[in-house]
């Protein structure tokens, strides 16, 4: 079977409605197969979810969006600002703005593309990714390096990963192009790291 990050996805559609607490909030996200977590939304995106940090008048990314988890959250905290959902899988991307529709988020915008060059030109205060590990360091280490450019001022980037599947080498990474990074949560093996500055 294809994996998740496939841009054309082969697997039969089988959509179903998953729903969780975010934030003080009640969602519903509809989900797919051949999509990131399906079944369930994952600890680290979760983790993260709950982690980052969204001011009110936020211009927000989601790197890799899945089914929009994140993204959507962040959009609904930065109530003044704004939210891009950038995801390479078509089938993940409708998802992403249908759910963007049944959770009543107006303030954001979901853009098929490949990682940062679906923005060029493009600022932001804040970054949020939960990388896709499966489709290797070549792909999402880019977006670690290329996340400064895309930055305002002052922006700062979020990651979850977990301890094995790269954590400690993400930090080593990360440290190449942000001055400052530090891990800022840990459960059930993942770390939630926060990226500012640049060297």
């Amino acid at each position: 079977m294809p994996h998740y990050f496939a841009p054309d996805p082969l697997a039969p559609s089988n959509r179903r409605t998953i729903t969780a607490r975010i934030r003080g909030r009640e969602w519903t996200f509809l989900t797919d197969t051949q999509v990131f977590s399906f079944r369930e939304i994952d600890a680290g995106t979760l983790l993260l979810a709950e982690r980052m940090e969204v001011g009110a008048t936020d211009r927000v990314l989601d790197l890799g969006a899945g089914y929009g988890v994140l993204g959507l959250v962040a959009a609904s905290l930065a109530s003044g600002g704004s939210a891009v959902l950038v995801e390479s899988s078509p089938r993940a991307a409708e998802l992403c703005e249908e759910n963007r529709r049944r959770n009543g988020i107006e303030n954001a915008r979901v853009q098929i593309g490949d990682g940062l060059g679906a923005v060029s030109g493009e600022r932001f205060d804040l970054v949020v990714t939960n990388p896709p590990i499966r489709a290797g360091k070549r792909v999402y280490y880019p977006w670690f390096q290329g996340a400064p450019g895309v930055l305002a001022p002052g922006g700062r980037l979020f990651v979850v990963i977990r301890v094995k599947q790269g954590a400690d080498s993400a930090v080593k990474e990360l440290a190449r192009t942000f001055a400052d990074v530090r891990t800022v949560a840990r459960s059930a093996g993942y770390h939630v790291i926060r990226a500012t500055g640049t060297p």
